[in-house]
């Protein structure tokens, strides 16, 4: 495994996938938040 991550073409590609779920999940969180926000029946 450590061999992988010394090159440097995976390196950037396992980078951009973890970049990439943190963004999906940073974007559900806020989805989630809005609709909840949004749909509150005690507005």
């Amino acid at each position: 495994m450590l061999e992988l991550l010394r090159d440097r073409v995976y390196l950037r590609y396992w980078l951009a996938v973890v970049v990439s779920f943190l963004g999906d999940a940073i974007t559900r969180v806020t989805l989630i938040y809005v609709a909840a926000t949004l749909t509150d029946p005690s507005s």
